[in-house]
């Protein structure tokens, strides 16, 4: 039985997400929790990401420990995919979505955890860590948000049938009316594209979806807007 999917749209490891992973431990007997910051692998702070989320289950009562896996060469290294068997509870950071998508593309450790989550381990996945677990992704976001160049979306890791855009509600914060035409004209016209917004998830139980946070999930996003 496949476990439960979590695809939230920012807020990882903050008091904001305290109720959603509360619920998240409950459905599992005995957690061991996996904190993989491999979509911040390019920040030189990196590891903030493996401290801020120990301590934020430590809060929870949970003990979590970080997976050193922030690039391809990591995916792949024995040494990691041993310890991926230690777990029941996979959780992707925010950060880099091209560069966590081209990590964990036809690797070893995803490999491990897709198998691991359709035998019943739970996986979620934040901001960049929610897009690339989607049909397909924007993985150049960074790109657009720094040098404004607007690339296409590109296949995702195929667990769900939709693309997803995290931090939804405060879009508009951040770019123009212009830049926001651009974007959802940019989006992919064959399948759906769902937003979440911060401090929010959309949860997969059994095949049935849920909102937990204080936000919304939103429906096929680019018919909405254009």
């Amino acid at each position: 039985m496949t476990g439960i999917l979590a695809l939230v749209g920012s807020g990882e490891f903050t008091k904001s997400q305290d109720e959603v992973d509360t619920f998240l431990l409950s459905q599992l007997g005995d957690p061991h929790v996996a904190i993989l910051p491999t979509a911040a692998g390019l920040e030189h702070d990196v590891h903030k990401w493996i401290d801020d989320g120990v301590a934020h289950f430590d809060k929870l009562g949970v003990k979590a420990e970080g997976i050193e896996l922030y690039n391809h060469e990591d995916a792949n290294d024995p040494s990691v995919i041993k310890k991926l068997h230690n777990y029941n509870f996979f959780y992707f950071s925010g950060g880099d979505p091209g560069h966590l998508l081209h990590s964990l593309q036809g690797s070893k450790a995803w490999e491990v955890i897709v198998k691991s989550h359709k035998d019943g381990t739970i996986l979620a996945g934040s901001s960049a860590g929610a897009m690339v677990l989607g049909k397909k992704v924007w993985a150049d976001v960074y790109r657009f948000d720094k040098k404004k160049e607007l690339l296409p979306w590109v296949p995702g890791l195929d667990l769900v049938p939709f693309g997803v855009m995290p931090h939804y509600d405060a879009i508009p914060k951040y770019f123009s009316k212009k830049d926001l035409d651009s974007m959802y004209a940019n989006m992919p016209e064959d399948i759906e594209i769902i937003g979440i917004d911060e401090d929010t998830a959309y949860i997969n139980t059994e095949g049935l979806w849920k909102v937990m946070g204080k936000g919304n999930m939103h429906k096929d996003i680019r018919k909405s807007l254009l």
